[in-house]
């Protein structure tokens, strides 16, 4: 499978291609498709919620905890989410949960300084890329399916969804929250092998819901 990231330089944009297989995990190819994902390589530091806030989120047994992008960060760059203890962190752009038939749930957050309505369109034809490569059939036409009634910290999202019936027997999902706020487009991600979707789901929702953008 083709993974297309970007990565800041010299103040700008720009777009690299790499390659990637299903065992190294999902959203590497997912939450960095399209949108910049942060590698500066800082160290994330947690905070447990307070216990009104951890009785809110509890997910069953699962409490989630905090994390909040570094002061030294750009302001407009800066957030701070809420997701499942038992998740381990990626930098401080992406988390990943379980393993399944050697596909690991992630979600990846992502930024970009194009025009959001430039970032949806290479979004929808990059995840159709990634749906042809997983069924390894570049005749294929994947549909993505499209909602806008959400939103995220208050701005209204677009919710891509997309599933790609895989050759090894394991189907994958990714599902993908896009907005845009003081021109910047956001994305955020979760993509997971669909015997475990529902379940997992229902944390990102929570993670969805927790995710702020800090002034």
């Amino acid at each position: 499978m083709t993974i297309l990231s970007e990565a800041f330089k010299g103040g700008r944009i720009s777009r690299r291609a790499a390659i990637g297989a299903g065992g190294v995990g999902i959203a590497g190819l997912a939450g960095a498709l399209l949108l910049h994902r942060g590698s500066d390589g800082t160290s994330a530091s947690t905070t447990p919620l307070t216990s009104a806030d951890e009785q809110q989120l509890q997910n069953g047994f699962e409490k989630f905890l905090l994390y909040r992008i570094p002061d030294f960060r750009p302001p407009n760059l800066r957030y701070e989410i809420q997701y499942p203890e038992s998740w381990k962190m990626k930098g401080a752009w992406g988390f990943d949960g379980r393993t399944v038939n050697g596909y690991t749930t992630e979600v990846a957050i992502g930024f970009s300084d194009k025009s959001f309505k430039e970032c949806v369109d290479e979004k929808r034809q990059l995840l159709k890329e990634w749906a042809k490569g997983m069924m390894s059939d570049d005749s294929a036409n994947p549909t993505i399916k499209e909602t806008s009634n959400q939103s995220v910290d208050g701005n209204k999202a677009l919710v891509l969804d997309i599933t790609a019936p895989s050759k090894t027997g394991t189907d994958v999902r990714i599902i993908e929250y896009m907005f845009a706020k003081n021109g910047i487009s956001w994305s955020i991600e979760l993509a997971a092998a669909t015997s475990v979707f529902q379940e997992d789901f229902a944390k990102f929702q929570k993670m969805v819901a927790s995710f702020k953008l800090l002034e």
